[in-house]
């Protein structure tokens, strides 16, 4: 097998692998959660989400609707990046759709796909769309990145996410670690269902049958609470920050195109790269205060608020759950004052229906109308095109 298969090999591991691990935490989540919530009755979060003045709700749809057309301001500037106009009722079209969809289901299942269909349709090239939607990606990832380091520094609070662990020791992690060890060795002898080769194998049986010797030999106490090393959000603002301004100087420094995908994908230039963060940062700003103005009055303020908001859109974009279910919400549970907690439930149950499924139901169906006028366009074109045929016949 030579090196270029074997590395497809552990690719493809990977690859499979990966949507368990988002399972995994997926699931941690929603058992985290769920610990969070099980003390309040439906009943009591039902009142809780009725006591919400009209007068708020309305608020946050008009600060959603601001925040999805500022959201317009990714897809201008990415298709501005690729050199290929368009008009802007389709770019605002692709936009919506796409940020609607990608909010719920994921970059991958939701945006991505939706921007490849109407984009391919508009006369976009693979390149160019592959090229669009890594700019999307990265301009909001760095504009996360930039903002949170930001408030995190400005503003630092508190991090309050203590968790019980729900096992006593590490046995269990060392026979799960030992069992993917025996897997990756029976793929080896029997090349199914995955091929790898013998320093792909070394190195991925050495990973896992390492640690699951050694905490299975010396077992380490796992009950009691987790704590993170570090009391407050002003230790991670360096690094966010530290990683937004080095996407900056590749921008100034790079120049050559970057394979991805079997395609060449050009990084904007400084000037562009400094616009998308902050149409990033303004995003970010304003889907906040759509929340924030659903919470109860002196819970919390706003600035406050934000820096909590940005830790848990970090949290999620590195959790990669689709839309960041029961990630996003077990943070700002977490994060938030204990003080009227079932307030702050009704809070994200009304964001998560205002701010993500009231725009998804209105990119369906604009969905299925720009799905319905492709297919009656191309049918008409079908008919006019063998009108001359059947002249020629008769």
């Amino acid at each position: 097998m030579s090196e270029e298969q074997r590395a497809g090999s552990v690719r493809a591991f990977l690859h499979r692998i990966s949507p368990l691990l988002v399972i995994a935490v997926f699931a941690a989540a929603v058992f985290l959660l769920f610990k969070q919530v099980r003390q309040y009755s439906l009943a009591e979060i039902r009142e809780a989400v009725l006591r919400v003045p009209k007068y708020q709700i309305v608020l946050s749809c008009i600060l959603t609707a601001i925040s999805y057309i500022v959201l317009m301001g990714y897809d201008l500037l990415a298709i501005k990046s690729v050199a290929h106009p368009l008009p802007l009722r389709r770019v605002a079209l692709a936009s919506f759709t796409g940020f609607a969809t990608s909010y719920n289901f994921g970059a991958l299942l939701g945006g991505g796909s939706v921007r490849f269909r109407l984009y391919s349709a508009w006369g976009l090239s693979p390149a160019e769309i592959v090229q669009l939607v890594v700019i999307l990606g990265v301009t909001f990832w760095f504009g996360v990145f930039a903002l949170a380091g930001v408030i995190f520094i400005v503003r630092p609070f508190e991090i309050s996410l203590d968790v019980h662990s729900p096992l006593s020791t590490t046995y269990p992690l060392g026979f799960l670690f030992l069992a993917i060890a025996a897997f990756l060795a029976v793929a080896a002898i029997w090349k199914k269902p995955i091929r790898l080769g013998g320093k792909a194998f070394a190195l991925l049986f050495g990973l896992f049958s390492l640690p699951g010797v050694i905490l299975i030999v010396w077992p380490l106490d796992m009950s009691g609470e987790w704590h993170l090393p570090f009391a407050t959000t002003f230790p991670l603002g360096f690094p966010l920050i530290a990683m937004a301004v080095a996407y900056l100087a590749v921008t100034v420094i790079w120049r050559t195109p970057i394979r991805l995908l079997g395609k060449d994908v050009k990084l904007p230039g400084f000037r562009m790269s400094a616009a998308q963060l902050a149409v990033a940062a303004g995003d970010l700003v304003i889907a906040a205060a759509c929340f924030y103005v659903l919470l109860p009055k002196g819970v919390v303020s706003y600035l406050d608020f934000l820096g909590v908001y940005l830790f848990a859109i970090v949290v999620v974009v590195l959790s990669h759950v689709p839309g960041g279910v029961a990630v996003f919400e077990l943070i700002i549970l977490k994060m938030t004052p204990d003080a009227q907690r079932t307030d702050v439930v009704a809070a994200v149950l009304l964001f998560r229906v205002i701010y993500y499924l009231l725009p998804l139901l209105g990119a369906a169906a604009l969905l299925v109308y720009f799905e319905l006028r492709l297919r009656t366009r191309s049918f008409q074109q079908t008919l006019e095109k063998s009108k001359p045929n059947e002249a020629e016949i008769t």
